[in-house]
Protein backbone atom coordinates (compact mmCIF):
# COMPACT_ATOMS: atom_id res chain seq x y z
CA UNK A 1 0.00 0.00 0.00
CA UNK A 2 2.97 2.40 1.03
CA UNK A 3 3.95 1.89 -2.77
CA UNK A 4 1.21 3.25 -4.21
CA UNK A 5 0.58 6.24 -1.84
CA UNK A 6 4.63 7.17 -2.76
CA UNK A 7 3.92 6.76 -6.88
CA UNK A 8 0.46 8.93 -6.16
CA UNK A 9 2.58 11.84 -4.19
CA UNK A 10 5.52 11.39 -6.63
CA UNK A 11 3.70 12.49 -9.59
CA UNK A 12 3.09 16.23 -10.23
CA UNK A 13 0.37 16.15 -12.17
CA UNK A 14 -1.93 13.44 -9.97
CA UNK A 15 -1.38 15.47 -6.75
CA UNK A 16 -2.38 18.91 -8.57
CA UNK A 17 -5.20 16.93 -9.51
CA UNK A 18 -5.98 16.70 -5.37
CA UNK A 19 -4.64 19.95 -4.86
CA UNK A 20 -7.48 21.51 -7.64
CA UNK A 21 -10.04 18.75 -6.08
CA UNK A 22 -9.36 19.88 -2.78
CA UNK A 23 -9.64 24.18 -3.36
CA UNK A 24 -12.80 23.66 -5.50
CA UNK A 25 -14.60 21.90 -3.19
CA UNK A 26 -13.25 24.26 -0.37
CA UNK A 27 -14.32 27.23 -2.91
CA UNK A 28 -17.85 26.03 -3.12
CA UNK A 29 -18.59 24.94 0.48
CA UNK A 30 -17.49 28.45 1.58
CA UNK A 31 -20.06 29.91 -1.10
CA UNK A 32 -23.32 28.04 -1.26
CA UNK A 33 -22.64 28.50 2.91
CA UNK A 34 -23.36 31.92 2.17
CA UNK A 35 -25.53 31.85 -0.32
CA UNK A 36 -29.66 31.12 0.68
CA UNK A 37 -30.35 30.54 -2.53
CA UNK A 38 -28.22 27.15 -3.38
CA UNK A 39 -30.33 24.17 -2.31
CA UNK A 40 -29.85 22.05 0.84
CA UNK A 41 -29.23 18.77 -1.28
CA UNK A 42 -26.33 20.92 -3.07
CA UNK A 43 -24.55 22.05 -0.02
CA UNK A 44 -24.75 18.64 1.03
CA UNK A 45 -23.57 16.80 -1.82
CA UNK A 46 -20.73 19.94 -2.10
CA UNK A 47 -19.73 19.27 1.57
CA UNK A 48 -19.99 15.71 1.06
CA UNK A 49 -17.33 16.13 -1.88
CA UNK A 50 -14.82 18.17 0.36
CA UNK A 51 -15.48 15.49 3.28
CA UNK A 52 -14.43 12.72 1.40
CA UNK A 53 -11.20 14.73 0.46
CA UNK A 54 -10.70 15.80 3.75
CA UNK A 55 -10.40 12.26 4.74
CA UNK A 56 -8.62 10.98 1.93
CA UNK A 57 -5.48 13.56 3.34
CA UNK A 58 -6.41 12.12 6.73
CA UNK A 59 -5.72 9.02 5.95
CA UNK A 60 -2.57 9.59 4.03
CA UNK A 61 -1.12 11.49 7.16
CA UNK A 62 -2.13 8.75 9.37
CA UNK A 63 0.17 6.40 7.07
CA UNK A 64 2.74 9.14 7.37
CA UNK A 65 3.58 7.83 11.07
CA UNK A 66 5.05 4.74 12.42
CA UNK A 67 3.72 3.08 15.88
CA UNK A 68 6.31 0.84 17.33
CA UNK A 69 4.69 -2.44 18.66
CA UNK A 70 4.52 -2.49 23.20
CA UNK A 71 5.68 1.11 23.43
CA UNK A 72 3.52 4.44 23.05
CA UNK A 73 6.64 6.01 20.38
CA UNK A 74 5.18 7.27 17.17
CA UNK A 75 7.41 8.34 14.68
CA UNK A 76 7.06 10.17 11.26
CA UNK A 77 7.84 7.81 8.27
CA UNK A 78 9.55 8.44 4.67
CA UNK A 79 6.07 9.09 4.00
CA UNK A 80 5.18 12.09 6.23
CA UNK A 81 8.04 14.00 5.03
CA UNK A 82 7.66 13.34 1.27
CA UNK A 83 3.66 14.31 1.76
CA UNK A 84 4.64 17.80 3.91
CA UNK A 85 6.88 18.32 1.15
CA UNK A 86 4.57 17.87 -1.74
CA UNK A 87 2.46 20.14 -0.31
CA UNK A 88 -0.13 18.28 2.39
CA UNK A 89 0.25 21.33 5.27
CA UNK A 90 -1.41 24.39 2.98
CA UNK A 91 -4.31 21.88 2.45
CA UNK A 92 -5.59 20.97 5.15
CA UNK A 93 -4.89 23.96 6.99
CA UNK A 94 -7.17 25.68 4.45
CA UNK A 95 -10.06 23.17 5.27
CA UNK A 96 -9.13 23.35 8.92
CA UNK A 97 -9.76 26.74 8.76
CA UNK A 98 -12.75 27.22 6.98
CA UNK A 99 -14.50 26.02 10.07
CA UNK A 100 -17.31 23.58 8.33
CA UNK A 101 -17.78 20.78 10.61
CA UNK A 102 -16.36 17.45 9.77
CA UNK A 103 -14.34 18.26 6.92
CA UNK A 104 -12.76 20.69 9.58
CA UNK A 105 -12.55 18.18 11.96
CA UNK A 106 -10.80 15.36 9.03
CA UNK A 107 -8.13 18.24 8.66
CA UNK A 108 -7.25 18.42 12.12
CA UNK A 109 -6.77 15.13 12.82
CA UNK A 110 -4.65 15.11 9.78
CA UNK A 111 -2.33 18.12 10.74
CA UNK A 112 -1.99 16.56 13.98
CA UNK A 113 -0.68 13.56 12.60
CA UNK A 114 1.56 15.81 9.91
CA UNK A 115 2.47 17.47 13.10
CA UNK A 116 5.30 15.09 14.28
CA UNK A 117 7.10 15.83 10.74
CA UNK A 118 9.50 19.41 11.99
CA UNK A 119 9.30 21.10 8.15
CA UNK A 120 4.95 20.24 8.70
CA UNK A 121 5.73 22.68 12.07
CA UNK A 122 8.15 24.97 10.03
CA UNK A 123 5.44 25.54 7.54
CA UNK A 124 2.82 26.07 10.24
CA UNK A 125 4.95 28.33 12.26
CA UNK A 126 5.51 30.53 8.21
CA UNK A 127 1.44 30.81 8.82
CA UNK A 128 0.99 34.07 9.66
CA UNK A 129 -2.98 33.24 11.02
CA UNK A 130 -2.39 30.24 12.30
CA UNK A 131 -1.86 31.24 16.26
CA UNK A 132 -5.01 32.91 15.46
CA UNK A 133 -6.43 29.98 14.04
CA UNK A 134 -5.55 27.55 17.54
CA UNK A 135 -6.70 29.85 19.92
CA UNK A 136 -9.97 30.58 17.96
CA UNK A 137 -10.19 26.65 17.55
CA UNK A 138 -9.13 25.79 21.59
CA UNK A 139 -11.65 28.76 23.35
CA UNK A 140 -14.43 27.73 20.88
CA UNK A 141 -17.63 25.67 21.64
CA UNK A 142 -16.75 23.16 19.16
CA UNK A 143 -15.42 19.96 21.24
CA UNK A 144 -15.12 17.52 18.62
CA UNK A 145 -12.12 19.70 17.61
CA UNK A 146 -10.37 20.01 20.98
CA UNK A 147 -8.60 16.77 20.73
CA UNK A 148 -6.90 17.41 17.85
CA UNK A 149 -5.81 20.55 18.05
CA UNK A 150 -4.38 19.47 21.58
CA UNK A 151 -2.27 17.19 20.05
CA UNK A 152 -1.27 19.30 17.23
CA UNK A 153 -0.50 22.02 19.99
CA UNK A 154 1.76 19.14 21.73
CA UNK A 155 3.85 18.42 18.79
CA UNK A 156 4.26 22.38 17.96
CA UNK A 157 5.54 22.07 21.74
CA UNK A 158 8.35 20.01 20.40
CA UNK A 159 9.86 23.28 18.92
CA UNK A 160 11.66 26.16 20.76
CA UNK A 161 10.17 28.16 18.39
CA UNK A 162 6.76 27.36 18.70
CA UNK A 163 7.67 27.27 22.46
CA UNK A 164 8.38 30.93 22.83
CA UNK A 165 4.89 32.12 20.50
CA UNK A 166 2.91 29.55 22.57
CA UNK A 167 3.87 31.08 25.94
CA UNK A 168 1.89 34.01 25.40
CA UNK A 169 -1.12 32.41 23.97
CA UNK A 170 -4.25 33.68 25.70
CA UNK A 171 -6.12 32.26 27.24
CA UNK A 172 -3.33 29.85 28.40
CA UNK A 173 -2.55 26.92 27.81
CA UNK A 174 -3.16 25.78 31.02
CA UNK A 175 -6.62 27.43 31.30
CA UNK A 176 -7.70 25.73 28.05
CA UNK A 177 -6.64 22.38 29.24
CA UNK A 178 -8.73 22.32 32.49
CA UNK A 179 -11.78 24.20 30.82
CA UNK A 180 -12.24 21.10 28.48
CA UNK A 181 -10.85 18.34 30.95
CA UNK A 182 -13.79 19.84 33.44
CA UNK A 183 -16.22 20.10 30.35
CA UNK A 184 -15.24 16.41 30.18
CA UNK A 185 -15.91 15.30 33.96
CA UNK A 186 -19.27 16.93 33.43
CA UNK A 187 -20.02 15.25 30.85
CA UNK A 188 -19.25 11.77 31.82
CA UNK A 189 -20.82 12.53 35.71
CA UNK A 190 -24.16 13.64 33.43
CA UNK A 191 -24.28 10.38 31.04
CA UNK A 192 -23.34 8.31 34.17
CA UNK A 193 -26.12 10.05 36.07
CA UNK A 194 -29.05 9.42 33.29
Amino acid sequence: ARTVLFKLIKKKSVWGVIEKAAALSLEQCELNSEDAAVSTFTNYMKHCALDEIASFLYCLSARGKKVEKYTAIVSPTELGTKLVKRGIVPLMMNIAKADLGRPSFRAMEGLADASRVKDCRQLMLQDPDCLEFLSATLSSSDGSMVSPTLLLVLHLLWDVEWCVKLSDFEPSLEKISMRWALYAMDAIIEREAS
